[in-house]
């Protein structure tokens, strides 16, 4: 009998992938796979070329970029995914293309056709996104949010994660990441002690991790079967169990007068909903909504910069020297944060050098155009930047394919100047700027560029200023077994540090 079942549920298994499959096939011949047509192809030629390449980039997106820029010395191309062409622009187009009007080429319906935010995040929540004027509020207040913040860090490095003894620990390094920058970003979206609540933690990343696998399932799908296999997945589960958690909250928000309300974001969503928006379940949405934006492009940088750190214990020595000649203070302040030069740069470079993975900046066109060298974009084409191809790029970075965690160090007599960097401007070796991490260009575009930069960059740059400073202050760091980093994973165009890597930690002796 145990046979028998064991043999069915293969067969049962093995027909849902031959479905899966056919529905794959059916959405692509539904889609317009012309689309382009006058742009250079790889990995896509032939009558089965799109499926074949689509399979190849899946597994190697980087090799099929490069690839791409390789063949057309920086011109337009196009390469096949799973569902749709992604028409890739080059470096020589970089400046055109981020000039774009949002009513030709639009960031929010590419996001939102990747995300499948109509059934992920919800209709309401992408049609009328009034949370994204508090994420560029927040920035503006960041100052006041320094203290909790750090206060929340230490909280969870010190107290929930890390142990206190001097003995060397072994850690999930993405894992011990993901949930302090969750329990800290959830200080200022909702406040102590709902942040340090596990329940309210789990939920949190869960929901990330959710939205991720529904949007992966459902972009595969034709558009007739996306509403019924949505309910096949637990996405409406965290929004009710999120509003169970932040109901008492929000009524205490609702009751709050002027001089006794809390200053977190979720007092100022409930201030800022309209009626229709301002019941329970959705004031919870946008909560997760916020926490998922937070969560996983924050956790996935610093990653990599720490796991750059553990490899080479130098990097971490330099910085703890930048650290100690800060004069003692009670409290961290930005200005203080923005003007440790070594620290600022290795994250940079880790942006730079890693990202979140090949391509950038994602749009959709809205309406059919011409870029300048004659390259026609047919409505509803998918566009994204070669990021590697301009982070790479040898005309604006000496020894591009090397971390230089020093980078961008303005040139200050300590031998980690800018020299590493060829400045066009050379007032750009000496301005502050050089070692801002918020700041955008078309040569740097971790968070986006122009327009559509990202606003909730300033608040993702202090926390991972702030843990850093923290981590490499009170403890040694280095990488379990031989000590080497492990090699990053690609799927599809993200880059993914190691996420089973143990770390080991020590708590350093002052």
């Amino acid at each position: 009998m145990d046979f028998a079942s064991n043999h069915l549920v293969v067969a049962a298994a093995g027909v849902a992938l031959a479905i899966l499959l056919l529905l794959i096939l059916l959405r692509r011949a539904c889609t317009d796979c012309s689309r382009g047509e006058n742009i250079p192809t790889i990995e896509g030629n032939g009558i089965l070329g799109p499926y074949v390449g689509a399979v190849k980039f899946l597994f190697d997106s980087p090799g099929i970029i490069r690839q791409g820029c390789d063949t057309y010395k920086g011109r337009t191309f196009r390469v096949p995914e799973l569902t749709h062409w992604t028409v890739v622009i080059g470096p020589s187009l970089v400046g055109e293309y981020l000039q774009l009007p949002d009513k030709k080429a639009s960031l929010q319906e590419a996001v939102n056709e990747m995300l499948q935010a109509e059934y992920t995040i919800g209709r309401t929540v992408i049609s009328n996104p009034f949370h994204i004027p508090l994420v560029r509020k927040l920035a503006r207040e960041l100052d006041g949010f320094v203290p909790s913040v750090h206060e929340e860090l230490v909280h969870a490095i010190d107290h929930g994660l890390l142990p206190s003894a001097g003995e060397w620990i072994p850690i999930t390094g993405f894992t011990f990441i993901l949930r302090a920058i969750c329990q800290a970003s959830n200080r200022v979206f909702v406040g102590s002690p709902l942040c340090r609540d596990e329940r309210f933690t789990n939920l949190c990343v869960g929901y990330s991790e959710e939205v991720v696998k529904v949007a992966a399932v459902l972009n595969m799908l034709p558009v007739w079967l996306k509403p019924f296999a949505a309910r096949c997945f637990g996405i409406r589960r965290y929004h009710r169990e999120a509003a169970t958690l932040l109901k008492p909250l929000i009524e205490e928000r609702r009751a709050a007068q002027e001089g006794t309300k809390r200053n977190d974001i979720l007092q100022w969503l409930v201030d800022r909903a309209s009626a229709e928006e301002s019941d329970t379940e959705s004031l919870a949405r946008r909560v997760l909504t916020l926490s998922f934006a937070a969560l996983h492009t924050t956790t996935l940088t610093f990653t990599h910069a720490l796991y750059h750190i553990a490899a080479n214990p130098a990097y971490a020595e330099a910085l703890r020297e930048e650290l100690r000649t800060l004069q003692p203070h009670t409290e961290w302040t930005r200005a203080a944060l923005n003007g440790l030069p070594r620290m600022n740069s290795l994250l940079k470079e880790t942006q730079r050098f890693e990202g979140l993975g090949c391509l950038f900046l994602a749009r959709k066109a809205r309406e059919a155009f011409t870029f300048s060298d004659e390259t026609a974009i047919p409505k509803g084409t998918f566009m994204a930047v070669a990021g590697t191809a301009v982070h790479y790029d040898a005309n604006a970075f000496n020894d591009p394919t090397v971390f230089n965690p020093w980078r961008f160090v303005p040139n200050s007599g300590n031998g980690m100047g800018s020299a590493s960097r060829k400045f066009k401007d050379d007032r750009d070796a000496t301005h502050p700027a050089a070692v801002d991490i918020t700041q955008t260009s078309p040569t740097h575009l971790a968070f986006g560029h122009g327009h559509t930069a990202c606003p909730g960059r300033f608040f993702a740059a202090l926390e991972m200023q702030l843990l850093l400073a923290h981590l490499v202050t009170n403890y040694d760091i280095r990488f379990a077994g031989d000590g080497r980093r492990p090699a990053n994973r690609w799927f599809s165009i993200h880059c993914v540090p190691d996420p089973g890597a143990k770390l080991l930690f020590r708590r350093r002796s002052h």
